[in-house]
């Protein structure tokens, strides 16, 4: 049963244009619609323009003393852009203590996403 659970929670589908998340609820299986800002846009031929790469002075007014607020001590040596589900992502790629550190905001700097180490890529 856990084994079950654990599989339909973990599964993500997509249809009709739309997210939605399958999971167990008290032994029938039931789906929900995630919003886009919670999807993960991996660039695998989903039709969005391809990532942009930008020099730092080329980032909106404001998008890179988010970055530096939200990870302070880390400097950003490179920034790139694309569309995702959600509208406009920002990347930027730096160095801290901790070693490599990428972070992506979206245009009105929010954080979406942090990630440490190496690039999966």
């Amino acid at each position: 049963m856990f084994a079950r659970s654990l599989i339909a929670l973990l599964c993500l589908t997509v249809v009709g244009g739309g997210a939605w998340l399958l999971f167990e609820d008290g032994g029938a299986l039931a789906a929900s619609p995630v919003t886009s800002a919670a999807v993960d846009d991996d660039d695998d031929d989903d039709g969005d323009e391809p990532e942009e790469e930008l020099t730092l002075d080329q980032l909106p007014d404001g998008l890179l003393e988010a970055a530096e607020a939200a990870l302070p001590g880390v400097e950003f040596t490179a920034a790139s852009t694309e569309m995702e589900l959600g509208g406009r992502v920002y990347e930027l790629q730096g160095l801290g203590d901790t070693g490599r550190v990428e972070i992506e905001l979206n245009a009105a700097g929010d954080v979406l996403e942090i990630e440490y180490g190496e690039d999966d890529d």
